[in-house]
Parts: structure tokens; C-alpha cells; sequence
């Protein structure tokens, strides 16, 4: 894919450089040190200058980002972008020698800027992670004496709360920097406590800001000033406005954050539509996030715009109640997010990770609604308390729960698995799990409703595996679809067509390429070239009727199936579908799976996998959506006419008023305004 992507481009494979191996024709990192050494002192390498006619201000990298909103986008940074921000990092940097820990990946802009460009213009050391750990990044920090630690919140906190850490002598650390969200004062106290010989630092940015926007200087390296982001960087102009009329604020008012700089990207690429939206005409770019600017100059970070909870007309922003629960030492990881209250319009609810010594009861729950209370005002008390055992990372989240068990019982049979997600982190994440003995899974990052993601995707997984010969597209709700409860009185509201892009297109295109690469493999040892299995669920056979567009993905899925999967099995190709009711895999939590068991609808996972393994091994069977229901066992293929079966409405009930009172907070980016 490089070789192809340079070769697009006009750059010469001698121009490539191999960060892992040896491959003919290319240059290997260590075969540019060898180079780089046998120039000698007296042989440096000639300063560079730009050819006549050309600038440094022309697209140089293409970095993902959803922005301030949407789905990701390419953001343009120039190779001006990327130098400007290298001088201003050196303007802030201090004299000593630095030896970084690149634990963040390099497409990264963090990664990019800090651990690829920055320590070669500062002639800085970094030491390159292969895969990351919580392991691996311990043993390199003390193999290596790291002396600078760049890490992002969920990092960090893993680095207080894993136990493994106290077995690891990490004293060469000596500054510790956080970014990518806000870290609150709780948990900043505890990473003291835990390593109090350390500096520490926050820093503010994006990938349209190729990266940094502020951070702290040397002489502000202290967990005193911890509390906010640090200063404005060299060249760098940031003003607050009111997110209603755009007026300038003054100092230690709170609004949106704009910012211009030399580091503020070109745009997006091929989106003239997100680009003026978001890279005004004036020169700023709207971050989307709520901060402040104290009378010291220091930044705040708040909150994003639209994670804000109104209750009774007063901003609350989650991130801050979040932060304040990760200080209670029971709370291993938390999210806070808005529920509709008739009084107050909204209120916060906690969803709560707790650690593995403390059991959920009532009694806890109200401990923790207390310590809330005592540290916070009372418009941004905890009105609920739900313990969950994991919390979502993203807008697209990490691997769902079906796919790491089917990940896994492929594993067990000694199949190769690759993974594609929209966030890379969570699906490296699941890898890691199965990697522990041998290279059997690959993570890959794609977005399920674009085309060229979901190619590159395959392609991966073909230079990997040499042949793919299982897919299975599963997606679910990452954004909020209904409109059917909106209150009479509210207005026109655009319906959420997300979904469908998630859902019946993602599969269309994951189907359309499977099918595609399977025409190109002979047959495998089991007599078929390839097998797909979409996961759809209960709304495919019964409508919710609050979530129309939600049910109408899964029919389109459903119906993809049906068509589609007849015309295969002369190919040695099968297409069939899997629509189960409620399983217990750990994304739906506290009481809704008691409930659904109560109730007699709950799947159990053994179920779900016997299903897939049972069409593993049937070649006659496509075109087919099979429900599975409790009490099966999955060894048995048939399909049931739709709508015929009461559990499957009930468990669709159920998921409707799930969906509507607690995952639609859960839901990271909402198109529609909160009503």
C-alpha cells in the first residue's frame, strides 16, 4: 500500500523508510543510522531549500479526525504546519536531553508530531514501542530510562490504578505529560502520590491544530498548576466567544475556544462544506470545546460542546464529574452523560467501572452520589448510578462484544483473525488478548460506512493472512436515530440517517468486498472460498417504534442477506445472517440483563457462538436470516417467519426503552439538537 501510495504521488521507493524489517528495494531504519554515522562530524548533511517555485505551504500528511463534529474527516497539514509546530515545541522545551517513550501510534498527531519530527528536530532520543502493553511500556521505561512520559488519559489512569505498576522502577521519569482530553484535579493528586518525583504537564490540541495549541513551559512543570493546559504557545492566538451570540469574552469567562496559529491546518480535504464550517474565514478554527483563559494566562479546558448536560439551564460538563469520581479510590473508570428529567431538563447519570475488590450495591452507590456532592455544587449532583463493566471509548467504541467472542472461538481453532474498527485502540485492544502466544490477530482501523477505509481494511488483511476466508460485519447504534419521542412544541428535527451508514451500508460494503476477494481465492480445504455472517439482531424481524431508522437498517441488512446470499452458493461463497435477541456480552449493563433474563429473553454467548460454528461448517445454507432465541442451542439452521415469535418483541421493547433512557447518553456525537 505505500509502495502504491508513493508511487500516486511521484516519490521513489529509496524514499520510503521501513520503521520495522528489511524489504528489498527499501531503506530500513537501521540501515539510515549506518548512513547517518558514516557522514562523520565533519560530513553533515547539507542544509535542504525548498525548490524554486514550490512553498512549504502545501499539503504534507493526511490525519483523520472527526473535528468538531461528524464522521472522520482528512485533515490537510501542510509541511509549514508541521515546522512551525517542532519551533514552537522547542520554544517551550527546556535544555536538557530527552529520551521519549512513543507509546501512541505514529498516524497519530501526537505521534506524528512528537515522537516521529520533534525528537529528530530537537536530536532527541525515542525509543519506538512495536505493540503496545501496560507491560511493554513498563519494561521499556526502565530498559531504557525513559525520561519523558507523553501519555493520554485512559494511559494514565491505568498507570494509577494497575497494580502491576508498583513493580517496576520508573524513578528515570521526569516529566510526565497528558493530552487528548482533560484531566481533572482528583486524579492528578493520585498520579502525585504515586510517582511525586515527577514533573507535570498538561498540554491542548488537535489534529487541526497539528497537535499543540498550549502547554506548560519548564518553569511551570508542577502538579500545582496541573489543574489546566498550560500557556498559549509562540505565535498562537486564542479567543473565547459565547456559544449563542459569538461575542468575545474576556478573562476567565467560559465559551468556545478559537484559535490561529501558524500550526492551524489547511482544511479538509475534499470538503469544502466541514472545512468553511470549521476554519472560519477569519483565520481561527472552532475547536468545539468549552474552556476559559484565567487573568495568568493559563488555558482551562471544560468540555466538548455538544457532551454538555443542561440542567435547569446551567452547563454541566461530564468531564469534570468524571474526574472528580476517579478520585474515589473504589472507581476504576466512570462516564458521565445527560438523562432526560421533567423538572430540570436533563440530569447526570454515572455509569461506573468499579475495581475488581469492590462489589455494586446500593450502599456504594449512594457513597459515591455523596462524594460528588460534597465537591461540587448542587445543579451538578449525581442523580443516578449505574456500575457497568466497561465503558465505551469513542463515538464508534472499541470491538463490540460479540466480535472479541467470535474473535475468540475462531482463535481457539486456530484461525487468523483481523478486526476493523473505527478505533484503531480498542480493536489493538482486543488483539492484544490473543497475541499473548503467537501473531493470530491483526487490528486494522476502518470505518464501516466508507468505502476506501473498508478496502484498505481487506487489503491488510490479504498482506497478512495471505487469504481471507470468514467476515463478519456487525455494527450497532453509535449515534442517536430516533425522533419519534421528540416533544410536541420542539420543532422540525432533521432524522439521523447515521445509522443507516453504519449499519445497512457498512454491510453492504464489507459484503461487496468480501465477495469480491473471495472470487479471487480457489477453494480452502474445506471446499468453499469464503463465508459471511452478518450480525443484524431482533429489529430485523420487529419494529421499534421509536427508533424507526435503527429497524430499518437491520431490515435493509436482513434484507441484503435474502437477496443476495441466493445467488453465492454456486460459487463456493455463503451470505447468511445471525439476528439474536438480547446476548450477555458485556456492552448492556447493570439491571437490563436481569431484567431480560427475568423475562426469559436473554441469549447465552455459548448459544451465539454454537450458531456461528454451525454455519462455519454448512455449505448449503445462504441467503438465509436466522434468529436465535432462548433456549436454543444453535446447532440447529432454520430460519422463522418474521414476526411470529413474542420473546422477539418483548426483547425489542426492551431495547427500545434501553436505548431511549440510557444508551442515547452513551451515544458520543448526536446530530440532533438535545431536546
Amino acid at each position: 500500500m505505500a509502495s502504491a501510495a508513493a508511487k500516486e504521488v511521484g516519490i521513489p521507493s529509496e524514499r520510503i523508510l521501513l520503521m520495522d524489517g528489511d524489504l528489498e528495494g527499501y531503506t530500513s531504519i537501521q540501515q539510515l543510522s549506518v548512513i547517518g554515522r558514516n557522514y562523520g562530524l565533519d560530513r553533515q548533511v547539507p542544509y535542504y531549500s525548498i525548490p524554486a517555485g514550490q512553498t512549504n505551504d502545501v499539503c504534507g500528511y493526511l490525519n483523520f479526525s472527526s473535528g468538531t463534529t461528524g464522521l472522520p474527516k482528512a485533515v490537510m497539514l501542510s509541511h509549514k504546519n508541521i515546522i512551525a509546530q517542532c519551533l514552537q515545541l522547542a520554544d517551550v522545551a527546556g535544555p536538557e536531553k530527552k529520551r521519549f517513550l512513543a507509546c501512541l501510534p505514529l498516524f497519530h498527531i501526537s505521534g506524528l508530531v512528537r515522537f516521529l519530527h520533534w525528537p529528530i528536530a530537537s536530536n532527541d532520543e525515542c525509543v519506538m514501542l512495536p505493540q503496545f502493553t501496560m507491560k511493554n511500556v513498563l519494561e521499556a521505561i526502565v530498559k531504557y530510562r525513559i525520561t519523558d512520559l507523553t501519555l493520554v488519559p485512559a494511559i494514565l489512569i491505568r498507570l494509577i490504578n494497575d497494580p502491576i505498576v508498583d513493580k517496576y522502577d520508573l524513578t528515570s521519569v521526569k516529566v510526565i505529560a497528558c493530552g487528548a482530553a482533560p484531566v481533572g484535579t482528583e486524579v492528578i493528586q493520585r498520579l502525585h502520590d504515586k510517582m511525586p518525583w515527577t514533573g507535570f504537564r498538561q498540554s491542548y490540541g488537535m489534529t487541526e491544530s497539528c497537535c499543540c495549541l498550549s502547554t506548560h513551559p519548564p518553569e511551570f512543570y508542577d502538579y500545582k498548576y496541573g489543574n489546566n493546559a498550560g500557556k498559549l504557545l509562540a505565535s498562537t492566538v486564542v479567543k473565547i466567544v459565547d456559544v449563542d451570540t459569538g461575542k468575545e469574552l474576556g478573562p476567565n469567562e467560559t465559551g468556545e475556544i478559537l484559535a490561529k496559529g501558524p500550526q492551524i491546518a489547511m482544511g479538509y480535504l475534499n470538503n469544502a462544506k466541514e472545512t468553511a464550517e470549521t476554519f472560519g474565514a477569519d483565520g481561527f478554527l472552532r475547536t468545539g470545546d468549552i474552556g476559559n483563559i484565567d487573568s495568568q494566562g493559563f488555558i482551562h479546558i471544560i468540555d466538548r460542546i455538544k457532551e454538555m448536560i443542561k440542567v435547569k439551564g446551567q452547563q454541566v460538563a461530564p468531564a469534570d464529574l468524571e474526574q472528580v469520581l476517579l478520585g474515589h479510590p473504589y472507581v476504576a473508570d466512570c462516564a458521565i452523560l445527560g438523562i432526560p428529567d421533567a423538572y430540570s431538563s436533563e440530569m447526570p447519570k454515572a455509569f461506573i467501572v468499579l475495581k475488581s475488590h469492590v462489589t455494586p450495591n446500593v450502599v456504594v452507590g449512594h457513597e459515591l452520589m455523596q462524594y460528588v456532592k460534597e465537591r461540587r455544587v448542587r445543579y451538578k449532583w449525581v442523580k443516578e448510578v449505574e456500575f457497568v463493566s466497561e465503558i465505551p471509548k469513542g463515538p464508534s467504541g472499541g470491538a463490540s462484544g460479540i466480535a472479541k467472542f467470535l474473535a475468540a472461538t475462531l482463535v481457539s481453532k486456530g484461525m487468523k483473525v483481523v478486526i476493523a474498527d473505527r478505533n484503531l485502540e480498542g480493536a489493538e485492544e482486543a488483539c492484544e488478548e490473543f497475541n499473548k502466544g503467537a501473531l493470530v490477530a491483526w487490528a486494522v482501523q476502518a470505518d464501516v460506512g466508507d468505502w476506501e477505509s473498508q478496502k484498505q481494511a481487506f487489503e491488510v488483511a490479504v498482506e497478512k493472512l495471505g487469504r481471507v476466508d470468514y467476515v463478519f460485519p456487525i455494527a450497532g447504534i453509535t449515534e442517536r436515530p430516533w425522533n419519534a419521542k421528540q416533544p410536541s412544541g420542539s420543532g422540525f428535527v432533521k432524522p439521523n440517517l447515521s445509522v443507516l451508514d453504519v449499519n445497512a451500508t457498512g454491510a453492504l460494503y464489507t459484503c461487496s468486498l468480501a465477495i469480491q476477494q473471495f472470487r479471487t481465492q480457489e477453494p480452502g480445504k474445506y471446499g468453499f472460498r469464503g463465508k459471511i455472517v452478518v450480525v443484524s439482531s431482533a429489529c430485523g424481524f420487529y419494529c421499534i417504534p421509536s427508533l424507526p431508522i435503527y429497524t430499518a437498517a437491520k431490515h435493509a441488512m436482513v434484507g441484503f442477506v435474502r437477496t443476495h446470499g441466493k445467488l453465492l452458493p454456486e460459487e463456493a461463497i455463503t451470505l447468511n445472517a445471525i439476528c439474536p435477541t438480547i446476548v450477555k456480552t458485556g456492552i448492556s449493563t447493570g439491571d437490563f440483563y436481569d431484567k431480560a433474563d427475568a423475562k426469559g429473553l436473554l441469549i447465552t454467548v455459548e448459544s451465539l457462538v454454537k450458531a456461528f460454528e454451525t454455519l462455519l461448517r454448512d455449505c448449503e445454507t445462504s441467503g438465509e436470516a436466522i434468529e436465535i432465541l432462548p433456549g436454543d442451542d444453535g446447532s440447529k439452521i432454520k430460519e422463522r417467519p418474521e414476526y411470529s415469535n413474542e420473546k422477539c418483541k418483548v426483547s425489542c421493547e426492551m431495547v427500545e426503552e434501553r436505548t431511549y433512557n440510557a444508551f442515547k447518553a452513551l451515544e458520543l456525537k448526536a446530530n440532533e439538537p438535545r431536546s
